[in-house]
């Protein structure tokens, strides 16, 4: 696709999917998410702009589609650009494919905000900084976006997590990556006093961040007698 720059190639791995054998939404985030910095550090405005000038462009807003599935063992690259260019904020595009069947899984449109990191004030971006942004500017094709009206307060919702920010949560930014609130949905998408029938042998998604279990692995770990074996 020219013009687009491609920011990040992986695999799904075993311990992502979820109990229908699919890439979770949240490991969908982490994904965007690498992608949504390797976008900001070809325009300039990547780790290093933050440490120096104490300003960072920050997710304020994302939407995404989901037209295909992935599994384990799947291949997958995303290829970004900037789709628009705001006073204070960018919005970036970007597109996730299986790499073997060249499909299209995913579209997601993010708006960064470019603010202060102390205070999160909302700074214009330079002349510069929009030059460069434009430079990335790619067509953008994805599906239109759905209005649907805001809720007018929280009568009909559920208190059904509770949790604190870890420091892991962080992206090298600062704030909270779009992967880590995301996995808190995860748990929560069970109405309140019901149990989901779990598929005998499959296991549940590891939390983002977590070190992998053995039970998780291909390879069962070897019994106390094999161990004595060897």
């Amino acid at each position: 696709m020219s013009g687009w720059l491609e920011t990040y190639r992986g695999t799904v791995y075993r311990w992502e999917v979820d109990h229908n054998d699919h890439l979770t939404v949240a490991y969908y985030f982490a994904r965007i998410a690498d992608a949504g910095l390797g976008a900001l550090e070809a325009i300039g405005l990547g780790a290093d702009y933050a440490a120096h000038e104490r300003r960072a462009c920050v997710t304020v807003d994302c939407y995404a589609r989901y037209s295909r599935e992935l599994r384990v063992g799947d291949i997958l690259h995303i290829e970004s650009g900037v789709v628009g260019v705001e006073p204070a904020a960018l919005v970036l595009g970007h597109k996730l494919f299986n790499s073997e069947t060249g499909e299209v899984c995913t579209t997601v449109e993010q708006q960064v905000g470019h603010v202060e990191l102390v205070g999160r004030a909302a700074v214009p971006l330079t002349a510069a900084q929009r030059r460069a942004a434009e430079a990335r500017r790619v067509p953008w094709d994805g599906p239109a976006r759905e209005r649907r009206p805001r809720p007018r307060g929280l009568e009909g919702f559920l208190d059904s997590a509770r949790d604190t920010v870890k420091p892991w949560e962080l992206d090298v930014l600062g704030p909270r990556l779009p992967a880590r609130s995301t996995s808190r949905f995860l748990d929560v998408r069970v109405p309140a006093g019901s149990r989901r029938p779990a598929r005998a042998g499959r296991p549940r998604p590891r939390p983002l961040g977590a070190a992998p279990r053995r039970d998780l692995l291909d390879a069962p770990p070897p019994r106390d007698d094999q161990r004595a074996e060897r």
